[in-house]
């Protein structure tokens, strides 16, 4: 499996404490020494912050630690659903690593159990991705699928009521527009959804906002806001 290097005190945190990550090395300096785990899971070795910044990628912020890991294997999507989860997050086209990696970070804090991406248009596990996810990356499945409308045909046939997000909707997003289990499907940062993702969802709705500010387009943000309507009602 290929080894890439993460880098951030919460991402490399968690990336040490879960059981399904295999880390190979790990360098932090002096002052993160005691917050590492008594029996970490592979080789430790303190530097300055000088041969971190050689070992971390060009201008990362990685507040002392580095590690050397493999990628993490994630579940396909039927294993999900054998869960029976409440709440899924599905992105199509969002390509941004930082706008993923915060939209995985609320998922993680706010319960969803999963987010799902067309694996072809979307990146993958990257060190940018994992660093702006603050952990939530160990946590929250980040699945990749072969094509997503036919992967929310799926969902619905398990039970699920997908909604998908547009500005352009003539419903605004409410309790009464979902069940218990609930899909919140976000297009492109620019175009939105896409046709055959549009047309499969179940409901179109708008986030409810200023009118003389209509517009939001998908960001960890809304789709924080929007998570914690759907699992506190």
């Amino acid at each position: 499996m290929a080894a890439h290097r993460l880098y951030g005190h919460h991402a490399v945190l968690a990336a040490l404490e879960n059981p399904l990550r295999r880390p190979k090395r790990l360098w932090i300096t002096a002052e993160n020494k005691a917050l590492v785990p008594k029996q970490p899971p592979c080789s430790v070795e303190v530097v300055d912050k000088q041969a971190l910044h050689k070992l971390a990628p060009l201008g990362a912020v990685h507040q002392g630690w580095v590690l050397d890991c493999a990628l993490l294997e994630q579940p396909a999507l039927e294993d999900i659903l054998d869960q029976e989860p409440e709440t899924i997050v599905v992105l199509d086209q969002v390509t941004d690593p930082q706008n993923i990696g915060g939209i995985i970070r609320s998922a993680a804090a706010l319960g969803a159990a999963a987010v799902v991406v067309q694996d072809r248009h979307a990146p993958g596990e990257t060190p940018a991705l994992v660093k702006t996810a603050c952990g939530g990356f160990e946590r929250v499945p980040y699945i990749g699928v072969t094509n997503l409308s036919r992967s929310l045909t799926d969902l619905q046939a398990a039970g699920y009521w997908c909604i998908g997000f547009s500005e352009h909707a003539d419903v605004s997003f409410a309790p009464k527009l979902f069940s218990q289990k609930t899909v919140l499907v976000f297009g492109a940062e620019g175009e939105g959804m896409r046709r055959l993702v549009t047309e499969r969802c179940d409901q179109l709705a708008r986030l409810p906002t200023n009118p003389d500010f209509p517009s939001l387009n998908v960001t960890s943000t809304v789709t924080a806001v929007l998570l914690s309507r759907v699992l506190a009602d």
